[in-house]
């Protein structure tokens, strides 16, 4: 199963996801996370050529055929990158029959505020540009399954507990029992 959380820079998805992760691993159920700050590291991506927009949306690519790979072995995988193409949102959402997609819409001003990375101040002094919703425009995902302003604990929580039910489908799909999901209890079916 793939679990896509995705905004631009800022907007909390690498939060979120360690949050997941860790919420995952008190029910028992490890999770495998790639970030795609760290897959750059990992990769040595750092060449300003990188953070054009074809550059990008070939390392999406990358990131979304990973995904597919390890959740194809039977792991619980979450992405937290930027990766802000209808074109990769299609083709997880094609190519992965228990696919979640988490679109954190975070409004621009508290991203400007929050900048820690510095990339905003950075790109307001001219030192820094291919910002994806600076200037490189974002595709807004089209249908994602999840979209938030602003994540709360109950939305952590809400999202641990559909991700697990729809988890749990995938593991049971073997006629062992199906559970249904609701947004405060589990129900065997």
């Amino acid at each position: 199963m793939l679990v896509w959380i995705t905004g631009v820079s800022g907007a909390g998805k690498t939060y979120l996801a360690n949050k997941l992760v860790k919420k995952l691993q008190n029910k028992s159920i490890l999770a495998v996370h790639f970030d795609g700050d760290e897959l750059r590291n990992c990769f040595k991506s750092e060449s300003p050529q990188d953070y054009k927009k074809t550059k990008r949306l070939d390392i999406a690519r990358k990131y979304a055929r990973l995904g597919k790979l390890v959740s194809d072995q039977g792991h619980l995988v979450l992405f937290s990158t930027i990766s802000l193409f209808n074109e990769i949102q299609d083709w997880n959402r094609n190519n992965n029959p228990k696919y979640i997609e988490i679109f954190l819409n975070v409004p621009k001003q508290k991203i400007i505020n929050r900048d820690q990375k510095q990339l905003i101040s950075r790109h307001f002094k001219k030192s820094r540009n291919n910002i994806v919703g600076m200037d490189v425009t974002a595709e807004t995902p089209i249908n994602p399954d999840f979209v938030y302003q602003d994540i709360k604990p109950e939305d952590e929580d809400y999202l641990t507990n559909f991700i697990i039910c729809r988890y749990e489908e995938k593991i049971n799909e073997n006629g062992m029992g199906l559970y249904k999901f609701s947004k405060s209890v589990f129900e065997k079916t």
